[in-house]
């Protein structure tokens, strides 16, 4: 029994890590760029996050967590409750009948089917935005962002990839 109990401590320790990333990717988002650019476009890391783990380990990022960081998302850049949580959500829904396995071993197809999926959550969020502000933003302000966020997979997946390698492997194929 005592082992089981350090046993399943470390699993839940290391399985902790997806949602951590996932955090540290919030933090970049909400990061003020320098002064010379403040309101500059950006990529939106935490959905590139998102999309990967979402790919490699949709055991470990869960509907809750994904949720959980929209919605921090919402609050700290004061935006409308639900915002970032619908939109990040959005991509597991969006995966669900693509088979991952070929995702996983992939790694260009999944940067390929990535433009799809940032396209559908960006045009979910510009709906929204100007649904709820009675207004909508500039189109290209959203499709910069979209095309960005595509940009920076490869290097979020290079920065994730040593991650990866330290999850609980998982005790069922991921084919699915």
């Amino acid at each position: 029994m005592n082992n089981s109990v350090p046993s399943r401590l470390h699993f839940a320790i290391r399985g902790s890590l997806v949602f951590a990333s996932g955090l540290l990717a919030l933090l970049l988002d909400l990061l003020p760029l320098p002064s010379a650019a403040p309101q500059a476009v950006a990529p939106l890391v935490t959905l590139a996050v998102v999309y990967h783990w979402a790919v490699q380990r949709p055991d470990l990022m869960t509907p809750g967590s994904i949720f959980f960081l929209g919605l921090v998302r919402d609050l700290a850049g004061q935006l409308p409750l639900g915002l970032h949580a619908a939109s990040f959500l959005l991509v597991p829904a969006l995966l669900r009948r693509v088979p991952r396995g070929l995702l996983q071993r992939s790694p260009v197809l999944a940067w390929i089917l990535l433009i799809p999926v940032v396209v559908v959550v960006d045009l979910w969020r510009w709906l929204a935005a100007a649904l709820l502000w009675m207004q909508p933003a500039p189109a290209r302000v959203f499709l910069l962002e979209a095309v960005l966020t595509w940009a920076a997979y490869p290097l979020v997946v290079a920065l994730l990839a040593p991650v990866g390698r330290l999850l609980p492997r998982t005790g069922y194929a991921s084919g699915s």
